[in-house]
């Protein structure tokens, strides 16, 4: 696949790329390491249109989706960091109008800012520390703004050496982060765990 000049410049020097990393739960100096621990989600993209990234950091993530998917995505992110949101707009300058600071805590209130209320994808890494049943309103809440597919994540820390006990116990606690979602009346159209030895697990809704 064929990336873009401005995707290339960055994923070819590791400094750079360590940096543009920093902000997504998965440092790394090293783009094949990127790759393993994200690029699966980009699977889930499966037309063009527009996308929003609940929590997007430095909007790095957001702009490896567009590269990798290989869709004519436009992309919108919202962060609680004013500093995420500055860096978002330093890094995708074409984009800089398409991110805003919002808590997702009021995802409902997105209306009320610069961007539109509803996308054709949204994603949204959900916090570890949030409680399924206390916060699975806010999960419909952003899964009702998506009109073709609502993707969640969940990632691990994946500090555990890789087929170690503590790797899977690590690997067995997302699967149960998203059956305490399905729990608290979240229905999955489908669940995927990332195939490479990093531990995330996804979860969509399909409109």
């Amino acid at each position: 696949m064929a990336f873009s000049a401005a995707y290339r410049k960055i994923i070819e020097d590791p400094e750079s790329l360590k940096a543009a990393t920093a902000g997504s739960f998965a440092p790394t100096d090293r783009y094949d390491v990127w790759e393993d621990k994200r690029r699966f989600i980009a699977d889930l993209i499966t037309k063009d249109g527009t996308i929003l990234d609940i929590g997007c950091a430095n909007g790095f993530f957001l702009f490896s989706l567009r590269e990798w998917s290989g869709r004519h995505l436009e992309i919108y992110g919202i962060d609680v960091l004013d500093e995420a949101i500055r860096e978002a707009k330093l890094l995708l300058p074409d984009d800089r109008d398409h991110f805003a600071v919002l808590d997702a805590r009021r995802i409902k209130e997105i209306a009320e800012t610069s961007l539109p209320a509803r996308y054709d994808f949204v994603f949204w890494n959900i916090p570890t520390a949030w409680n399924a049943a206390e916060h699975a309103h806010l999960v419909r809440a952003a899964a009702g703004m998506a009109g073709t597919r609502f993707i969640a994540g969940c990632y691990g820390t994946n500090s555990y050496a890789f087929d170690s006990p503590e790797w899977e116990h690590e690997r067995e606690g997302l699967r149960r982060r998203i059956q305490e979602f399905e729990a608290a009346g979240i229905r999955f159209s489908g669940v995927e765990m990332n195939p490479t030895k990093f531990n995330q697990i996804v979860g969509w809704i399909d409109a």
